[in-house]
Order: C-alpha cells, then sequence, then structure tokens
C-alpha cells in the first residue's frame, strides 16, 4: 500500500503530501520527490512524520484552523499495515487527529 497524507491547509491552496515505498521512504509533493529520509532502511521509522512538517517545502504551510490530518491508504504499493500504524503514532503525538480513509480494491 502508500499513502497520501493530506494536511490542514488555506482555502487558496493544497497541502498533500505523497508517502511512497519504492523501495525506501520517499515523501512527494505535486509527483516531486522532496525527501528521501534513509536510503537504506526500507520502512518507515518513528519521527519521519515530524521531520516532514519540518522540510521547507512544508513548514509554514500547514493552516492551524484544524488539526485533522487525512491518511489515504491506497491498496496498491509496497506499504504495510504496521508502517501505517507507525504513521498514525507519528501523527498523533505530532499533534494531529489522524483520519484514516481506506481506498478499495480496484474491481477487475
Amino acid at each position: 500500500m502508500k499513502f497520501t497524507i493530506v494536511l490542514p491547509s488555506n482555502e487558496a491552496s493544497d497541502l498533500s503530501v505523497g508517502c511512497l515505498f519504492i523501495p525506501c521512504l520517499v515523501w512527494t509533493l505535486n509527483r516531486r520527490t522532496i525527501n528521501v529520509p534513509h536510503r537504506a532502511t526500507p520502512d518507515y521509522l518513528h519521527g519521519d512524520f515530524q521531520r516532514l512538517l519540518e522540510h521547507p517545502k512544508i513548514r509554514g504551510k500547514i493552516a492551524s484552523h484544524s488539526r485533522d490530518v487525512v491518511v489515504v491508504v491506497h491498496p496498491i504499493g509496497n506499504g504495510t499495515e504496521g508502517i501505517l500504524e507507525k504513521l498514525l503514532s507519528d501523527v498523533n503525538e505530532a499533534g494531529f487527529n489522524p483520519v484514516v480513509v481506506r481506498l478499495s480494491e480496484p474491481q477487475i
């Protein structure tokens, strides 16, 4: 699986970040890689979300009107339920309320 993180933003902007595992964690913004926190580890590590929030392309763009962060779970990709649990734990520790939306498997 892979994830899309939708952070609170102002009306005139969108702040959606991709959380991909190709094979290690890659954060993407507008289809561009903005950070690969640890190339040698194909897992999500505790604190990766907090470090994302400090990234120059993210920091200062998060609106304060909401503490909800939507985590869209896509059924494709190399992520796991364990990684999702770590991500949600980090979102909580950062003071946000994670709202999980699971997309269903494509029907053939």
